[in-house]
C-alpha cells in the first residue's frame, strides 16, 4: 500500500517543539503510521543542492502540506516573497 507524504512547515526560529510533536505523533499512532510518512525540513541532511531547492522539491512530492504559523509567516527572499509563496504564485 502506498503511504501519503506529509510535509510539515514553519519558520525555523518558531514553533520547533510543535513541528517536532506533529512529526513524532504520526509514526507513533497506529492508524496514521499505516497511511502516512512525514517530512520535516530540519531533519534533512545537508546536500549539494540549495536548501530552497530541497524544500520546494519536497513540497512538490508531498500529498499533504501542514503549515504551522506563529508570529512570522516566512523569511522573505527574492523580491520580498517566501519560496513557498513564490512557487504557489502568491
Amino acid at each position: 500500500m502506498r503511504k501519503y507524504k506529509i510535509f510539515i512547515s514553519g519558520v525555523q526560529k518558531e514553533l520547533k517543539v510543535e513541528r517536532r510533536a506533529v512529526k513524532d505523533f504520526v509514526p507513533g499512532d497506529v492508524l496514521f503510521s499505516e497511511y502516512f510518512d512525514v517530512f520535516l525540513f530540519e531533519d534533512s541532511s545537508a546536500k549539494s543542492k540549495s536548501a530552497e531547492r530541497t524544500y520546494l522539491d519536497e513540497v512538490r512530492r508531498s500529498d499533504v502540506y501542514i503549515g504551522l504559523l506563529g508570529f512570522q509567516y516566512a523569511a522573505a527572499v527574492k523580491g520580498g516573497v517566501s519560496p513557498i509563496s513564490r512557487k504557489m504564485g502568491k
